[in-house]
């Protein structure tokens, strides 16, 4: 018995691998963020690939970063834990001088940390996950990771129908083709391309993530 709990915790820890392709692709949309450039809308302070504070307990600040960070850095990003939109824009100044994030700091902390984060939450967000590749998944961890878990709304409207797509009978293919064309209509919540709209690559993220999601 014990022997097959074992099996089945490994299959388990397999299907939550996301693959290269798609973190590729999450590390290209997100880049790497310095504490006192705030990205727009309701952010907060982030840092590193897309960690954002307004966002973030202290707890997961402390695992993240406290082993990359001065002590006087880590304690004034202290200050902006649960800081959002207004609030943060409010304080961005503070943090002109702290010492920029490196790519080896910031890759570190995303394998570690924010890997696993997401695609557990990608797991409760869609359940049916398993059922794709490891690219799939990664494609809707990169949707939760830039977008939040939040299924209703009506700027979530195509996140809600993948996952009642992900949990219908249909077959597998036809699941792969509705999911993308859901990709592809999500563009409609940012109406321009154009970088001065105030979401710069949202709708370049979503077609390459329909792209990468229908190769499979």
């Amino acid at each position: 018995m014990w022997k097959w709990l074992n099996n089945l915790f490994s299959r388990k820890e397999k299907t939550m691998i996301i693959g290269k392709e798609s973190i590729d692709l999450i590390l290209e949309f997100e880049g790497i963020d310095q504490p006192w450039k705030r990205p727009p809308g309701d952010s907060g302070i982030t840092l590193g690939y897309g960690v954002d504070l307004g966002y973030t307990t202290v707890a997961e600040f402390t695992d993240y970063w406290k082993q990359h960070l001065s002590l006087q850095d880590f304690n004034l990003l202290l200050t902006a834990i649960g800081k959002k939109g207004a609030a943060a824009e409010a304080i961005e100044s503070r943090f002109r001088g702290i010492t920029p994030i490196t790519k080896i700091q910031a890759r570190e902390v995303f394998d570690r940390c924010i890997v696993p984060k997401w695609t557990k939450k990608a797991y409760d967000t869609f359940p049916g996950l398993e059922l794709l590749t490891p690219n799939q998944r990664g494609v809707l961890t990169s949707l939760v990771f830039n977008r939040g878990t939040l299924l209703e709304g009506s700027r979530r409207v195509e996140m809600k129908n993948i996952a009642t797509i992900l949990k219908s009978n249909i077959d597998l293919g036809e699941k792969v083709d509705k999911i993308t064309t859901q990709f592809l209509a999500m563009q409609r919540v940012w109406p321009s391309d154009d970088p001065q709209s105030g979401h710069p690559g949202l709708r370049r993220r979503r077609r390459a993530e329909a792209a990468l999601f229908k190769k499979g």
